[in-house]
């Protein structure tokens, strides 16, 4: 991996503030599965999945209130979409962008540069990639994209609506990374997935469960 990097790194202040919000980050991934569970055909394409996710965030106040002061006096809100990944992949020109970021607040000693916020050179503390009914291939690429993200905690969701054999190899490979793979084993990567079965129902992966679960 080569090329740019972001100039705003996290700070062990802003490393213990992701700690805090971790569990309602959680708890608002688990909800965002369960929403999905329950009207799969609520949206048609993956982007309006974004905003269902942004919406469950943005109930939880410490997320929603939370203020990352610039230093020309403006504020942002910490909840964003297509925000650039820290790193360019090899082979690429550019730097991705992750579907939905938690950055970290700032406050107004510590405001961050206006072109820093404007070109995503801000690290995130959170990082969500989020996949519809997608092949294999775009979810190896959404996986690629996190890695090029040092955020603590990234989410790798894949949501599938109809069995398939290409919706089998997601699935197996989902499988084979929970058994092998260091940052899921560590829990800095998380995988999340609802795959329909053969009772109506889904299984599913959420945030902090050690297995399927089936709902």
């Amino acid at each position: 991996m080569t090329g740019f990097t972001a100039s705003v790194e996290l700070t062990d202040a802003d490393q213990r503030w992701g700690e805090q919000v971790r569990p309602e980050i959680d708890a608002a991934i688990s909800q965002f599965v369960k929403g999905f569970v329950a009207a799969p055909y609520r949206h048609r394409v993956e982007h309006s999945l974004h905003s269902d996710l942004m919406a469950i965030l943005r109930e939880c106040p410490v997320l929603n209130d939370g203020v990352l002061h610039l230093a020309n006096h403006h504020q942002s809100k910490l909840i964003h979409k297509e925000w650039p990944a820290q790193r360019i992949h090899e082979g690429q020109s550019r730097r991705a962008n992750i579907d939905v970021v938690v950055l970290p607040p700032r406050s107004k000693d510590h405001a961050v540069d206006e072109r820093e916020f404007r070109t995503g050179s801000i690290a995130a503390c959170a990082a969500v990639e989020i996949g519809l009914d997608y092949d294999i291939e775009h979810f190896r690429k959404d996986l690629r994209k996190l890695r090029n993200v040092d955020a603590p905690m990234r989410y790798l969701v894949h949501f599938c609506r109809k069995k398939s054999s290409s919706q089998t190899q997601v699935r197996d490979k989902i499988n084979e990374l929970r058994a092998n793979d260091p940052d899921v084993q560590s829990g800095s990567l998380k995988l999340v997935a609802a795959f329909p079965n053969d009772s109506r129902g889904f299984n599913v992966l959420l945030p902090g469960t050690p297995d399927w679960l089936t709902l």
